[in-house]
This record gives C-alpha cells, sequence and structure tokens, in this order.
C-alpha cells in the first residue's frame, strides 16, 4: 500500500484562484444586470378573462435587479393609480440562485403607510381625492446584489367596479423614508404608446375583427347584454359611457389590455374584448402625445396652451406641486413675491388670467372619475333617456362638419343667452333639453344650471342627477373635442383684448354640477347621502371642490359671466376653505387665484345695477372685501396657512384693487335692498338709511352676516354688506392684517355708501406696549384689589346679572375654571389666554359700543381677531409680588374688577387692573372629587409641550398622517423643535387633542 503524499498547496495561488472565481461570479451577476430589460411603465394589473374563458388572469410579474439590500425586508414605494381598497393589492417575491428561481414566498397583504405622503393621506388615501396616490408598504423575500420577481395580485372585490390597477412608479427602499436609496438597478422605461397596434395581424384579419368590435361596442347586429360588477344585466353599451365612437380609450392611450379587462368585466369573453381593442386602435382619430388614464384631463401646467390638440390631455400629474409654491411661481412670478410683483399680476382687475398654465397642489379628475358609474339608461324612464339621447345626436349633427360649424359661427340674431354666437347656442339647446329632464318640466325654454341643485333632493333623485351629471360632462367632451369647437373665440364688447385661447363654448355648467355639493342629497355638507364613511365624505368635498377648479379652466367666461354661469364663483371659494378645513391641507393661493379670476370676468364694463344683462358685472357675494378676511364664520385659517409677511402682502394688494373698483361706482350705480329680504342680492347695497350690525360681536357663530332674517352662516351666500363692511373694518382696525391705507379706502366707501358715520377708526400703525416676558403657560389670575380670581361660568350670565361668561370667584377655588393657558400669538407680546375648564374657549372682549361698559367673554379657539389678543404689561411690583395689566389689544382697555363683576376701560390703572399671575399648581387643578387631570402647555407649541399630571400614563403624539413620532408612559415634556410644522394628535390614555407645532 503506497502511503499517503500530502502535497504542498500555494496558498498565494489559491487566494488567486478565488479571487477569479469571484470576479467571474460577480461578473455573471452584472451580465444579467446589463441583460435585464428596463422596467416598463405603466405596471398594469389587470383582471382579465383568459382565451379559454375559463379563469380569470389577476397577476403581473415584474423582474428586478436589487443592487446592496442588506435583509430581506423593506419598504415598496408605489405611485398607484386606481388602486381604491388596500385588500384589492397583493404580492409576493422570488429570489433567483445561480439562474435557478427560488421559491415564491407566500402572498403578502399591502399595508399602505402615508408616513411620507401626508398630503395624499389628508386627502383620503386609497379611494379618495387622488386618482393617483403615493405610498409605502412593507414587503419582503430581498437578497442582495440578485435578481428578483415581483407578482402582484389583484384579488376582485367581489360587486366593486374596479378592473385593476396601474403602476406608475416604484421603488424600494431599505427604510421608510423618502431620501432612502432606491435599491431596485433596473432603469425605468416609460411606454410608448405610439407604437401600439391592434392584437390582430393582416389587413383582412384586421378588418373583420375592426367590424366586429364596432358592433360590440355599439350594441349591435347581435352584441352580447353587458353586466354590472354584481353579475346584473345593464342596458348601456360602451358608447353609451365614453365618447360615442370611443376615441376617448385612443385619445387618452387605454392599453389592448385594459380594453380587453373592462370588456370581460362586463360580460364579454376574451376574443370579443380583442376585437374592441382593434376597433379603438384603427380609429381614425389621433391618439395624445401626452394623454394617458391616470394623467388627469385638463390638469393644469406650463404650455397648457402650446397645442390645442393636446390641452385636453392635461400637464400631467409632474405639475401638480407637492405645495402651493409652485402657484405662487406661476402666477406671481416668484415664491415669495413683492408688492410690486403682486400688484402687476392684479392690475387692477384689468388683466386675464390664463389658470390653464398655473400649475396647483391639487389633481384634477382623472378619465375614469369623469366616466357615469352608472348609466341614465339604468335610473331614466324610457321616454327620459331617448329625449337626452336624441339632444345629444342633435348637437353632433348641428356641429359635425367645418362647414356647419363656420355658419353657426358666423350665424346672426342669436341671442345674448348664447354670447350672440350659433355654437354656443347648439350646445346651449343641449344643455336646455337635460334641464328639462332634472326638473321634468318639458317647457323650459332657457336653460338654467342651478336647476341642478336642489336642498329637497331624495336619494333617488340624487341618483339620477349624479348619473346625469357625469354622462352630461362626458357628451360635453366627446363633442367639442371631437369637433374643435374649444377654439371658439367670442370677442364681442368686452373691455380686453386679451381673449382667452380656448374655453368649452357654453355658458351653462359643464362639469360644475358633478360636485356633491350641487347634486346631492347632503348639499350643505357637500357629500352625497350615500357616503357613510369619512373617506367617502372627504372625497366627496375634494371632489366639489376640484370639479369647480375644472369648470373655472373649461368657461373661464370670455368676461361675460351670467349670475352663476358659467362659474359661480362663491362655491369657488367656499370650498376652497372648506377643503382645508375638511383634511387640513390649507390652499390660500388657490383662493387667491379663484378671487382674481372672478374679479377680472366681473370688471366687464357692466355696473352693477346693469341687472337685465344677459351678461352681469361687479357681484358683492362673490367679490365682497370680507371674503378677503376669512370665511363667513370669521376663521382664518386659509390664510393663515401662508407666511404672515406675504398674507399680508397678498390681502392688502387685493383689497387696494377691490376698494378701487368699489370707489369707481357712484351712489347711483347700485340697486338698493332691504336688509331683511330672502332673495338674492349679489349686486344690491342695503337701503341708506340701514345701521349696521357687527357681526364679530352678535354672540352667534356667523361673523360676515348672511341676508338677516333668513341667513345662517354659508360662505356661498351674500351678506348683508353694510354689516360685512363693518365688521371687516372692526376686525382689521388694529392693522395687523390691513394696511392703513386700505382701512381708510374701504372706509371711505363704506362713508359714501350709506349714511351711517360711526364707522370703526384705523387704531394700528403705533408701537405696542413693550412685551412682557411672560412664559407662556398655565396660571392663575389674581386680582390685586379683592384678591378673587378670574375664572369662568358654566351659564351665559355672570355674577352680577352682566351679559357675560367671565366673572370672578373667591381665592381658594381650585376647579379647572380657574386655570387659565398663556400662549404665545406669534406676534411679540401679544397673548391668547384661554380656559382650561371651557375647552380652550379664548378670553375676549365684546367692544359692544352700545355700553359704556366693555364685557368680557369667551370665544371659540378657532377665532384669531385682535378682541382676542392680549398684551401683558408689568403694571406694578411690591412686596416681591409682579402684578400686570391685561390690556386688549383690539381697544387698549384694561381688565378691571368691579367689586361682583368685570369690566373694561381705557384709563382706568388702578389696583383694580392688576393681576397677579400665580402659576398653576397642576396638582390642584381638578374638578370637585374628580382626579388631578392631565394639562399640555404651550398649544400653539414652537420648542417644548410640557405635559402636566401624567404620571402613569401612556402619552402618545402623532402626525397628521397617523404615524407615531413620540412616545412613552408618563412623560412630562415631549421635544417638538425637529418636527416639522403642522397639526399633530395628543393621545393621553386614549383621548385625543389638537396641537398645532408652529
Amino acid at each position: 500500500m503506497k502511503p499517503i503524499i500530502m502535497k504542498h498547496f500555494d496558498l498565494s495561488k489559491v487566494r488567486n484562484t478565488f479571487r477569479c472565481l469571484l470576479f467571474l461570479f460577480i461578473a455573471f451577476n452584472s451580465a444579467l444586470s446589463v441583460a435585464q430589460p428596463n422596467i416598463e411603465y405603466p405596471i398594469e394589473v389587470f383582471r382579465v378573462r383568459n382565451e379559454a374563458n375559463t379563469a380569470w388572469r389577476e397577476t403581473t410579474v415584474v423582474r428586478v435587479d436589487t443592487k446592496n439590500f442588506q435583509g430581506s425586508a423593506g419598504w415598496l414605494y408605489l405611485r398607484v393609480n386606481n388602486l381604491n381598497n388596500k385588500d384589492a393589492l397583493k404580492y409576493r417575491v422570488r429570489s433567483y440562485k445561480n439562474g435557478t428561481a427560488e421559491p415564491w414566498t407566500s402572498w403578502q397583504n399591502s399595508a399602505p403607510n402615508f408616513s411620507q405622503f401626508p398630503v395624499d393621506l389628508a386627502y383620503g388615501g386609497l379611494g379618495g381625492g387622488f386618482g393617483t396616490v403615493k405610498m409605502s408598504t412593507p414587503i419582503s423575500g430581498f437578497v442582495a446584489n440578485a435578481r428578483h420577481d415581483i407578482e402582484f395580485w389583484y384579488d376582485y372585490i367581489d360587486g366593486t367596479d374596479e378592473s385593476g390597477f396601474r403602476i406608475i412608479e416604484m421603488a424600494l427602499w431599505q427604510t421608510n423614508d423618502l431620501s432612502a436609496e432606491d435599491q431596485i438597478a433596473n432603469a425605468a422605461q416609460p411606454v410608448d404608446p405610439s407604437q401600439w397596434v391592434g392584437p390582430y395581424d393582416g389587413m383582412a384579419e384586421q378588418a373583420n375583427m375592426r367590424s366586429a368590435g364596432e358592433d360590440l361596442w355599439f350594441g349591435r347586429n347581435g352584441a352580447p347584454a353587458l353586466i354590472d360588477g354584481k353579475g346584473s344585466p345593464i342596458k348601456a353599451s360602451c358608447s353609451d359611457c365614453h365618447a360615442y365612437t370611443g376615441y376617448d380609450l385612443k385619445y387618452f392611450n387605454y392599453s389592448n389590455e385594459s380594453i380587453i379587462s373592462r370588456a370581460t368585466f362586463h360580460g364579454m369573453d376574451h376574443e370579443q374584448g380583442k376585437q374592441i381593442a382593434e376597433y379603438i386602435r384603427d380609429l381614425n382619430y389621433l391618439q395624445s402625445a401626452k394623454g394617458r388614464p391616470w394623467q388627469p384631463p385638463f390638469q393644469p401646467g406650463p404650455g397648457a396652451d402650446d397645442n390645442k390638440f393636446e390641452w385636453a390631455a392635461g400637464q400631467g400629474l409632474e405639475a401638480v406641486g407637492a405645495d402651493e409654491k409652485v402657484l405662487l411661481q406661476d402666477l406671481f412670478g416668484g415664491e415669495n413675491p413683492s408688492e410690486s410683483q403682486i400688484e402687476s399680476v392684479i392690475n387692477n382687475y384689468e388683466g386675464n388670467t390664463n389658470i390653464r398654465t398655473q400649475r396647483i397642489a391639487v389633481q384634477f379628475p382623472d378619465w375614469n372619475e369623469w366616466l357615469p358609474k352608472e348609466h341614465p339608461k339604468e335610473i331614466l324612464t324610457t321616454e327620459e333617456y331617448n329625449f337626452i339621447e336624441n339632444a345629444f345626436f342633435n348637437l353632433r349633427e348641428a356641429v359635425n362638419s367645418s362647414t356647419k360649424i363656420n355658419n353657426l359661427n358666423g350665424k346672426v340674431g342669436v341671442s345674448g343667452a348664447h354670447n350672440n354666437n350659433g355654437v354656443f347656442e347648439a350646445v346651449g339647446n343641449f344643455a336646455r333639453e337635460i334641464h328639462k329632464v332634472i326638473r321634468s318640466d318639458y317647457s323650459i325654454v332657457t336653460p338654467r344650471s342651478p336647476w341642478w341643485a336642489d336642498d329637497r333632493t331624495t336619494l333617488a333623485v340624487e341618483e339620477k342627477k349624479r348619473s346625469l351629471a357625469a354622462w352630461y360632462g362626458v357628451k360635453l367632451f366627446d363633442v367639442i373635442h371631437q369637433f374643435n369647437l374649444y377654439q371658439i373665440q367670442d370677442f364681442g364688447n368686452i373691455p380686453n383684448t386679451e381673449e382667452e385661447h380656448q374655453q368649452w363654448p357654453t355658458r351653462q355648467w359643464a362639469v360644475f354640477q358633478n360636485a356633491a355639493h350641487i347634486i346631492s342629497g347632503n348639499r350643505g355638507k357637500s357629500y352625497f347621502l350615500t357616503d357613510d364613511t369619512p373617506l367617502k365624505q372627504t372625497k366627496s368635498i375634494y371632489m366639489s371642490s376640484i370639479w369647480y377648479q375644472v369648470q373655472l379652466s373649461l368657461t373661464p367666461g370670455h368676461r361675460r359671466g351670467g349670475q352663476v354661469e358659467p362659474n359661480d364663483f362663491a362655491y369657488n371659494l367656499q370650498h376652497i376653505h372648506r377643503l382645508g378645513a375638511q383634511t387640513g391641507v390649507y390652499e390660500p393661493v388657490r383662493f387667491f387665484q379663484n378671487y382674481l379670476k372672478n374679479a377680472e370676468q366681473r370688471n366687464n364694463g357692466k355696473l352693477p345695477n346693469q341687472t337685465n344683462q344677459y351678461f352681469l358685472g361687479w357681484n358683492m357675494r362673490e367679490l365682497s372685501p370680507w371674503r378677503l378676511y376669512g370665511t363667513g364664520k370669521g376663521i382664518t385659517d386659509t390664510f393663515d396657512a401662508l407666511d404672515a409677511d406675504l398674507c399680508f402682502r397678498l390681502r392688502n394688494e387685493f383689497w387696494e384693487a377691490t376698494a378701487n373698483r368699489l370707489n369707481g361706482f357712484g351712489d347711483n350705480d347700485w340697486p338698493r335692498t332691504a336688509v331683511n329680504v330672502c332673495e338674492r342680492t349679489d349686486y344690491h347695497l342695503e337701503n341708506r338709511n340701514v345701521i349696521p350690525a357687527n357681526g364679530a360681536t352678535n354672540g352667534g357663530d356667523c361673523v360676515f352676516f348672511d341676508r338677516r332674517s333668513c341667513g345662517g352662516c354659508d360662505d356661498s351666500n351674500d351678506a348683508v354688506e353694510i354689516d360685512a363692511i363693518y365688521t371687516l373694518l372692526y376686525l382689521t382696525q388694529d392693522g395687523e392684517v390691513m394696511s392703513e391705507d386700505n382701512f381708510n379706502d374701504l372706509r371711505d366707501w363704506a362713508n359714501a355708501s350709506w349714511d351711517y358715520t360711526a364707522w370703526p377708526t384705523f387704531a394700528g400703525g403705533g408701537s405696542p406696549p413693550p412685551a412682557s416676558g411672560i412664559e407662556p403657560g398655565l396660571y392663575h389670575f389674581v386680582n390685586r384689589q379683592s384678591g378673587r380670581m378670574l375664572r369662568t361660568v358654566s351659564s351665559a350670565q355672570g355674577n352680577g346679572g352682566i351679559d357675560s361668561n367671565v366673572a370672578v370667584v373667591e381665592a381658594g377655588d381650585i376647579s379647572e375654571f380657574v386655570a387659565w393657558e398663556v400662549i404665545e400669538t406669534g406676534t411679540e407680546g401679544q397673548y391668547y389666554i384661554e380656559n382650561v375648564g371651557a375647552n380652550g374657549n379664548r378670553l375676549w372682549t365684546n367692544n359692544d359700543e352700545s355700553r359704556t361698559d366693555y364685557l368680557l367673554k369667551m370665544k371659540y379657539g378657532t377665532w384669531t381677531g385682535a378682541f382676542t389678543r392680549w398684551y401683558i404689561r408689568e403694571a406694578a411690583s411690591t412686596n416681591g409680588k409682579v402684578y400686570y395689566w391685561l390690556t386688549s389689544v383690539g381697544n387698549d382697555r384694561n381688565v378691571w374688577e368691579n367689586d361682583s363683576y368685570l369690566a373694561e376701560d381705557r384709563n382706568y390703572t388702578g389696583n383694580k387692573t392688576h393681576w397677579e399671575l400665580v402659576p398653576v399648581d397642576n396638582q390642584r387643578v381638578v374638578s370637585d372629587n374628580e382626579p388631578a387631570k392631565v394639562l399640555f402647555a404651550p398649544n400653539p407649541v414652537t420648542e417644548r409641550l410640557t405635559i402636566f399630571n401624567a404620571e402613569n400614563k401612556q402619552i402618545d403624539l402623532l402626525n397628521i398622517s397617523g404615524h407615531l413620532v413620540a412616545s412613552g408612559k408618563g412623560l412630562s415634556f415631549i421635544d417638538m423643535r425637529q418636527m416639522p410644522s403642522g397639526i399633530y394628535l395628543l393621545r393621553i390614555d386614549g383621548k385625543v387633542f389638537k396641537v398645532l407645532k408652529q
């Protein structure tokens, strides 16, 4: 037996060999990456019947290469269109090893996270206002530097109306952070629809299949009856819901796969879906270069007017701003425009602002949102549907050639109700017939858009109007864009020669009526009777505001608007406020944009008293100066979202232009009315002898009055103008929001318009009292003279029978009603004083001019006017105690105790006006026989939020997206210095409080 000989191994050679093998391995994997094709977007995940019609295919596989991915779990960023339910999205992953596929992971349910995309969440997230949302979702199953497949599954939810979704963008993050590196190595490749062809080969087969597809599209020659998502038969054909010929699907570049998917959704087989796709692909109509199913039609942005054919395609989601800086840039020329920049754009309302080319921070509805969810054929009687269908065909017949359009454009004797133009008349006649069906009144001669709105709408009527409204908007789009009617121009008797480059040729509402605020049975709430969840309600409020903006883009008006047509601007302004209040995302710049376009349209040479014309002039319901202050309730949240200095510049440049317009009218130019009429008084002023009422001190929620006898406080209504201007002057006399020149110009107009002379006078502009150095926090206010403490009372009557709900009590009271939180307002030396026991209501002064004593009350914390603000100035120091004056910013009067009740006096500065600020011992601030309350301060907070009495209690702080940003048991403070400004939710043992970080 031979001995075993141990050979000597040269380790250096082994190392070199290993390096070579490693190099080859890396090169092999690199070759895989190089060979890997780009990821083509969109990734379409649709539910489609297979070719054998035996099963549904609901998944799409995407191959990706990862970079230096650490671990197997991460976050998948998706920008996804038409995904309305998180349960409809599932995915799984498999990796490749040595070119061989490893087993798939289990299916993973999506868990959408919007912490990086709070605006998408604020507008509702999935199923909300945005048709395309950004989100992240956890995902696992990845390996570093390897090839993978991701399989997406559209898990159809029975009875729903969707056929699938599209992924527009995708990234793989190691951590859930927008700044994280994308771990997908593959390049993105947008699909090129210009290369698309139909699904069939050969001219003969294409012709046969195209003909068969056309029959299926129009529901003729034996085409099968269609079904809805619940499997129930429907009467409508494809041509009923879409553009008549189907050119909308070609224009917006719907893929063959999406068309086949939708056809099979409605009960056709796979082959029939292919035939319809062939018909659409072969239509004699151009594709849009920019149009896509997920891109919102008419989305505004630079370049919108460069190619008229592309206008309807919109400027894309890339033109939707992350915030309103883009609109500041496009409207005023910079993110922080100067007074001169703003003034040159406003131009005393002589210009013609092109809102089509100005980016905004909200998405217009995508084409899917335009289409009727239920067709009028399913709801109307046969007689009613035949009536509107005939009206549609009559319109098509009237404009289906250039010769006919030219003849209509030159037609003489057309009524001013149709802009003296035959094309406007043809479209107006179509509107008239639709309005007849809305009202079931076939005697109507002149169409009126407001007939869409009816506060008595029932669920059945709401369903009818929703269907009709969407169908009508789509059919207008169909005719206007197939026959290029949007290029019709009307130059008649308009003082400004800058005509709109393009607009829809109608004086009626075209898409305005899609808003829930118009057609629902919940008009006052702007959502539908069937909106039974906060998500649905948010979407309807969003859509109300956005459909109004779309209408403004389509029909700016050529300075020839009627009372509320083609735009009811008061609704536009109202719903910018309402959307912000619903979502916490405010759009002050869009408000200024809409106000500007409104004022330009109403600056048309018509006097307010010329109300018997087909187009009308300056409208106080829409353009009253109070609208530049806040809502009808005096809430200024929309404007407060702006930088204070920028807001001051914008407001005052607009107030200056508005004051110029008002002072340009003579006394005889205004029709007059009484204050107690319920009828609309859009163009009227009240009779000269009326005495104004001050809305800021009326004790109710309404600050800018609606009609006195039959109002409410709806921003869309017309105010009693004498009340509104008095209240505006009263609220702005401190100079904080209105300049002295504008104040005096508006005061001069008020003086000239009514006999009343005791208008508020400007008190601002002087130096405020010196800052007190008071630290924000919780205090008792103890009167130096009596030793009694400032407190609230539970009834409207204060001590001594004074009409007030602020009083004084003996020292020693330990209830929360004597605990006051001193909060910085953001203006040096000025504070809000909020009561702990009264749910944070603010101390304010009535300033009732009819009394000799100026009374104190409480005001809801949402109001921020000068009379809720206080100077806290040192009055005296003795025996180691410091006493302070509480001085109203609004009227410079000191709070004092007049024995058993409180009042104010400008001149009195004695001991009764001196107050000791005693820091609250939080262990003593309790309700009777109740444990200590958890308190927190300050609110708003800029740096540190202090929490009192939190021992053993769970404290959580969440941002507006619901993401936990701080948490702990028994926290005494939360450091918020590095947190972004905005609204936060403080959860204390399950109870939630709103905190504002400034």
